[in-house]
């Protein structure tokens, strides 16, 4: 888990830095921003960042927290946590990056299934398979 420090910012600075942080990367082309997050963040935070992105595209998708659990390998309280902030709007916003175009949003899903297969433990016998493949096949 990343490390935050017991030494807080006053709120109006954070806001101003990570309102700073945003305008930076908004301006910046696509892969100069993927190399400013590569920098920035962590593998560990890439990670959570993009399973956080994933778990809001496959609620999008109809898919049910059961399931998102076992796609993402991840804990089914953090799940339902994102479920109930799901249902409650609140990432409307992430849920404009996916685009109306139902193309848009399975190729973003397709990039989510291969940057959270890559680099992860590798898991052993045909779940590994079936898990990736879900990933691909969001729409049967």
């Amino acid at each position: 888990m990343p490390h935050v420090s017991s030494n807080k910012l006053d709120k109006k600075v954070r806001e101003k830095l990570f309102s700073e942080l945003s305008r930076y990367i908004a301006k910046t082309n696509q892969s100069n921003s993927s190399s400013v997050l590569q920098t920035l963040l962590t593998p560990t935070e890439q990670t959570m960042l993009a399973k956080r992105i994933a778990v809001i595209a496959l609620f999008h998708s109809g898919y049910s927290t059961y399931r998102v659990r076992k796609i993402l390998s991840m804990s089914s309280s953090t799940v339902i946590f994102m479920h109930k902030q799901y249902k409650n709007d609140d990432y409307a916003s992430v849920i404009k990056l996916f685009g109306k175009n139902k193309k848009d949003k399975q190729k973003l899903l397709n990039t989510l299934g291969l940057v959270l297969s890559c680099g992860m433990p590798s898991r052993v016998g045909m779940d590994r398979y079936r898990v990736l493949n879900s990933l691909y096949l969001l729409d049967k």
